[in-house]
């Protein structure tokens, strides 16, 4: 298999690029979520802070005959209503929380039950509102609020994405299907390769009714030409049938077929290759990890140099 290393110098710098762009905005969207949340935590504090503040101020509306108060100050119990309504609707990050569980609507049914303690009762009727039932009601009302507020804080918190985590998983599905795709691409010369060189020629040549030739220094040549060799190439070189170069040449009685051509391929100059099946599969092996390596290296890397340019984040 031809590698061209350019071609993959260039694919691996794309992916790079690629990669880091990705986990550039991937970190981004975790650092908006961040801030949301942080944002949110704030809002829900100041709510459940400002709010208990209100109740404590609407509890001397059960209280008239000692409450003495100044416009907007304690004892107020209309300012601390309204006051109430306000920061709930002053609400951003948490608004869409607040609507779903209702707060604005439990504030209320606290708030009319509050309006009613001083309004004048008909001597039968019973259930006249009081400053335990208010003190009931608006704990039960914190109780729903500071659930409400640890559910949604939590939700966002489950929603927060592990950026790092899962670049790095999605380069690891990534790499697994490089790996395959270089296997599946390389398997056919491979096999290729491990069937050459398992092949013993001699025998396919016999088989087929054909020979192998072994070559000779010509001035060193034994027998007849055209009948024991043949010189037609001018190379310089005799070359032998196997079984004719054995009955000439004796002394390479004990080489076998293999070892034979080997030294006498060497001998005239011509070394013989041979194909190393094994040292393929470690190229290809080197070319599907290595790949996927430098990827993430320089991915990595490319990261780490984003990463300078951002701000950091909402104190």
């Amino acid at each position: 298999m031809h590698i061209d290393w350019r071609f993959v110098l260039n694919l691996s710098l794309v992916a790079s690029l690629v990669t880091a762009f990705l986990t550039w905005w991937l970190t981004s969207l975790r650092e908006h979520r961040r801030w949301v949340l942080d944002n949110k935590k704030l809002e829900w504090r100041e709510l459940i802070d400002k709010l208990h503040a209100c109740m404590c101020n609407m509890v001397y509306a059960f209280h008239q005959e000692t409450r003495t108060f100044e416009r907007g100050g304690e004892g107020d119990v209309d300012f601390a209503i309204q006051s109430g309504f306000r920061v709930i609707h002053d609400r951003i990050f948490i608004a869409d929380a607040i609507q779903q569980h209702l707060v604005l609507k439990q504030w209320k049914e606290l708030a009319a039950y509050v309006t009613t303690a001083g309004c004048p009762r008909e001597p039968e009727q019973h259930g006249a509102p009081t400053t335990t039932g208010f003190e009931t009601l608006g704990s039960a009302f914190e109780d729903k609020l500071l659930a409400t507020a640890r559910g949604d804080l939590r939700l966002e918190k489950a929603l927060r994405m592990n950026i790092r985590q899962g670049v790095f998983r999605l380069w690891i599905v990534f790499s697994v299907l490089f790996v395959i795709g270089v296997g599946a691409i390389s398997y056919s010369g491979i096999s290729e390769e491990f069937r050459v060189a398992n092949t013993d020629w001699d025998a396919e040549a016999a088989k087929y009714g054909g020979w192998s030739l072994l070559p000779a220094d010509c001035t060193k040549a034994r027998g007849t030409a055209g009948i024991d060799y043949d010189a037609s190439q001018k190379d310089g070189l005799c070359w032998y049938k196997t079984e004719d170069f054995r009955r000439l040449y004796p002394e390479y009685k004990d080489a076998s077929n293999s070892d034979l051509s080997e030294k006498l391929y060497a001998k005239a100059g011509r070394p013989l290759e041979h194909i190393h099946p094994w040292h393929k599969v470690m190229q290809t092996a080197g070319f599907a990890f290595g790949v996927p390596l430098a990827v993430l290296a320089l991915g990595w890397s490319l990261l780490w140099a984003f990463a300078g340019f951002r701000g950091s984040g909402p104190n």
